[in-house]
């Protein structure tokens, strides 16, 4: 679930994210849930993605910039999770800012850039924050699923950008829900485990990590 937000700067076909020194990402929570089965997805199952995020502006001006929330692109020799022939992964996206809906473009990152390999089409879109306060932007969108021969299913998730806001990110919660208790699951040694939770009936597994003045290396 390639994402995490960032500041991007440059034209719409040829843009990159972008240091920022001012806003700070106070916090995220990611929540990946499982869907079971439904006609829309000819039957297959899905996740469902809602990340929620708050920035804050330290200082004493009203900051306006582009705020940008990647997406890979599809290409013929990779595995990912798409719908049909899309050649894109994101569907029936909707961002908010503040509880209101927002106009959203899209860009592209040059393929000469550093971020070219791992940023595909990226999801445009105007944030203000007012001096010394704080916003809330939420995407809500869904994804195919991946697995393999050995009947595992993969979710990713690109934290890296997070390490280009002002400081560390204040508080990072990443919640999956998953149809199944999983065999076993793997994560990054930096990441903290704080829920592996699976329901009597055996029909639901939450696992969750949460990190506290985070910055993402990886």
């Amino acid at each position: 679930a390639l994402a995490n937000d960032a500041v991007f700067g440059g034209s719409g076909a040829s843009i990159s994210p972008i240091k920022e020194k001012r806003l700070r990402m106070a916090s995220e929570s990611i929540v990946i849930r499982e869907k079971p089965g439904s006609k829309a997805w000819g039957g297959a199952r899905h996740w469902d993605i809602e990340a929620t995020y708050r920035f804050e502006n330290p200082t004493k001006e009203s900051i306006t910039t582009q705020f940008g929330f990647p997406e890979s692109t599809c290409d013929e020799d990779s595995d990912c999770n798409s719908m049909d022939d899309s050649k894109y992964t994101f569907h029936n996206m909707k961002t908010t800012v503040e509880g209101k809906k927002v106009k959203v473009t899209q860009g592209t990152v040059d393929q000469d850039n550093p971020w070219g390999r791992e940023l595909g089409r990226v999801h445009l879109f105007d944030v203000t924050i007012p001096a010394q306060k704080t916003v809330e932007v939420v995407h809500h969108y869904q994804m195919g699923k991946s697995g393999s021969v050995m009947a595992d299913d993969w979710v990713m998730y690109i934290t890296r950008t997070g390490a280009l806001w002002n400081g560390p990110i204040g508080s990072a919660k990443f919640t999956i829900a998953v149809l199944e208790r999983p065999w076993g699951f793997s994560y990054p040694a930096d990441y903290n485990l704080t829920t592996f939770e699976t329901s009597k009936d055996g029909k639901l597994t939450t696992i969750a990590f949460e990190m506290k003045d985070w910055t993402p290396k990886q």
